[in-house]
């Protein structure tokens, strides 16, 4: 099921857009979840990181389109964006916000089809991200660009390419949410992205430029999770 929210004040628009993802449904036999909101402070205020797809109008009510998009990406960067408006002036501004691509009304169907085809096929899967509690509810971010997590007591901190993210929790909580997404632990207060090892040694590995020491007790499961990560190309024996 692909969740998708539609952000427009006009019911008239949104009956289009509504109508529009009727069709695409039966024709592609996809199955979809719409959920419509009538501005962009509604639907920051109820959005979850399951939705996989905003369409959005820029003139909105409360609080703008650009604005509302700025917002959303503090809360994920990842969930697909395409302004739909009859703001052509300020649609390629969407850009700076990651949109994917803009609809300009009036929107035709097969327009509407070959753009939202578009999006199908570049949507990440539940495998790709990970929901990590945040100011603003929950934050979903890239496994790909976590470098490592630490963990300290009952806090743990994201190291990513996008800053850190600190928050309440364990390491063996995160570790059992990551360990299948290419994550091992070196040491007891580390769990390491393994797409991002720089080197490799018995007793240490190099992650995005720091150093961790593989413990004794942990380095015959790091070892072979390595080993599967490589593809079965044993390190060492």
């Amino acid at each position: 099921m692909v969740h998708i929210s539609i952000v427009e004040d006009e019911d008239e628009y949104a009956g289009i857009l509504q109508q529009y993802l009727a069709q695409y449904q039966t024709e592609r036999g996809t199955g979809l979840c719409v959920t419509r909101y009538r501005n962009g402070a509604e639907f920051l205020e109820h959005y979850t990181p399951e939705t996989d797809i905003v369409l959005m109008d820029i003139d909105l009510p409360v609080m703008d389109g650009m604005r509302t998009a700025e917002e959303l990406r503090k809360l994920d960067r990842l969930v697909i964006l395409i302004f739909v408006t009859n703001l052509t002036q300020y649609a390629v501004q969407g850009y700076s916000v990651n949109a994917m691509d803009y609809l300009i009304k009036p929107v035709r169907y097969a327009h509407f089809a070959l753009k939202l085809d578009k999006a199908m096929q570049n949507l990440p899967t539940r495998e790709d991200w990970f929901a990590i509690p945040s100011p603003e509810g929950l934050t979903r971010v890239s496994c790909s660009r976590v470098y490592y997590v630490e963990g300290s007591g009952h806090r743990v901190i994201f190291h990513t390419a996008d800053g850190d993210i600190a928050f309440r929790s364990t390491l063996k909580a995160v570790e059992a949410a990551l360990k299948e997404r290419g994550f091992a632990r070196p040491s007891n207060s580390f769990l390491v992205n393994l797409q991002h090892v720089q080197s490799f040694r018995r007793e240490l590995v190099v992650v995005h430029g720091k150093e961790f020491t593989i413990g004794r007790s942990r380095r015959v499961e790091f070892l072979d999770a390595m080993n599967t990560y490589l593809g079965g190309h044993r390190l060492y024996e």
